[in-house]
């Protein structure tokens, strides 16, 4: 039976009609609690048992399934909220946000244009098909696998206690430890594991018909079973040349498969969908990071994203402190600009500009001293923001500027894969502009 969807957007206040408290399972009452303690939403029922629900929220994006009313709850980005088109954006934006490939925006729409229906957990179900189908190109891990049973030739190293029972049972064998190079390592296990996540959780024909593809060509090399948390955890806390290629994958893996439970997994019935929630915070940041490393990539400029400088010296926390600007941009070992993203629903506030100001003030007499002066310090915000671009100066003469994003007027652009029409948007949000709103 098909969900009805409710959309709700970030950073707003709904009272949600459709849904009473009376409908919920358990499973429904442990999931909204559990969102409610990491602070994804906020909810409340008011009244008796046939209360409706009302949530309140904050920067996250993502989807919840209620089983008991058989609803979907999608909470959007603000940036979207009056485009009809929205989640053909919203795609466009994870996927870039997320992948840090353009390729990867032509392979997704081969899945979000035949869908029928548009989940978050799709869209993170789509990057490690994506992820993973690149990966084969490179070519699959193999490591040494330790093997310990009877051959019929000598190989590895002999073990003489369990040999001396070949022998007084005449069986004509060895008994050989030895090293065999395999496909079945750890690293190669736990992307079938959320390739078997997929297969069962999605609710795309297309996303789950490619997963199962995908996860029988490699079960034909891989021992299918789950891999425990902790070794998982542990695997990802130690990569080295060999498997470093794996890193990006694994995130991706991490996250499905910690998202989900093993009953859910295997009831086979696509009833559910793991609930996936993205910080709007977080994503806005690495887009706009993202596109800045792709308009500089060609150029002699070279951008730095979480640059840090120690900010203070001295005892206890204060003289560990740093600055970390979220995007420098070098022209050799001189930098020129420092960029702050914001993503905020209200107006720059005071103590943002101080920021800006103090890192211009720290870079510019370590990192550009010929000019003594960072040429911009940049706050951008996005365009729904209630905060005033243009030019703010403070007393000594330092300027701090700040500029709203037009997100949507990217994603347009990069829809239609005009990419060099971009360059001029990006470029416009590093000139100055003095002229307040």
């Amino acid at each position: 039976m098909s969900k009805e969807t409710i959309e709700i957007f970030e950073h707003e206040t709904n009272h949600i009609t459709e849904i009473k408290y009376d409908e919920l399972e358990e499973q429904d009452k442990k999931i909204l609690k559990q969102l409610q303690q990491e602070k994804i939403i906020n909810h409340s029922f008011t009244g008796d048992s046939n209360s409706s629900l009302q949530i309140s929220t904050n920067s996250f994006i993502g989807s919840l399934n209620l089983i008991g009313p058989n609803k979907r709850i999608n909470i959007l980005p603000k940036i979207f909220k009056d485009n009809a088109n929205k989640w053909k954006n919203i795609h466009v934006f994870l996927d870039y946000a997320m992948s840090d490939n353009f390729d990867f925006l032509e392979s997704a729409r081969h899945y979000y244009d035949q869908s029928s229906e548009s989940t978050f957990s799709n869209i993170l179900y789509m990057t490690l098909i994506f992820e993973y189908e690149n990966l084969m190109k490179k070519g699959l891990l193999k490591s040494y696998v330790i093997h310990a049973e009877n051959t019929s030739s000598m190989r590895g190293k002999l073990l003489m206690q369990h040999q001396m029972l070949n022998d007084a049972m005449k069986k004509p064998q060895f008994f050989c430890e030895f090293d065999e190079l395999e496909y079945d390592s750890i690293e190669n296990r736990v992307i079938l594991e959320a390739l078997t996540v997929i297969e069962r959780t999605s609710d795309n024909p297309r996303i789950r018909m490619k997963s199962m593809d995908l996860a029988q060509r490699l079960s034909g090399v891989v021992k299918k079973t789950s891999v425990p948390r902790l070794t998982r955890k542990r695997m990802m806390q130690s990569y080295n040349r060999q498997n470093l290629r794996y890193q990006r994958i694994h995130q991706v893996c991490d996250q499905i498969i910690d998202k989900s439970g093993i009953d859910d997994i295997y009831r086979g019935d696509n009833s559910y969908v793991i609930p996936v929630f993205y910080d709007m915070n977080v994503l806005f940041e690495s887009f706009i990071q993202k596109l800045f490393e792709w308009f500089y990539q060609d150029l002699d400029l070279k951008v730095e994203t979480q640059f840090s400088k120690k900010a203070w010296t001295g005892q206890g926390d204060l003289g560990n402190r740093s600055m970390r600007p979220d995007i420098t941009i070098w022209d050799g070992e001189i930098c020129t600009h420092i960029i702050d993203v914001k993503y905020k629903t209200k107006n720059i506030s005071t103590g943002d500009l101080y920021q800006l100001g103090f890192y211009m003030h720290e870079f510019s007499e370590q990192y550009n001293p010929r000019e003594k002066q960072i040429k911009n310090a940049i706050a951008l915000t996005p365009e729904f923001t209630d905060a005033k671009s243009g030019m703010y100066e403070s007393i000594t003469g330092k300027q701090v500027f700040v500029k709203r994003i037009d997100v949507e007027a990217c994603l347009d652009i990069m829809n239609t894969s005009n990419w060099d029409s971009l360059k001029p948007i990006i470029e416009s949000w590093i000139e100055p502009n003095e002229n307040l709103n």
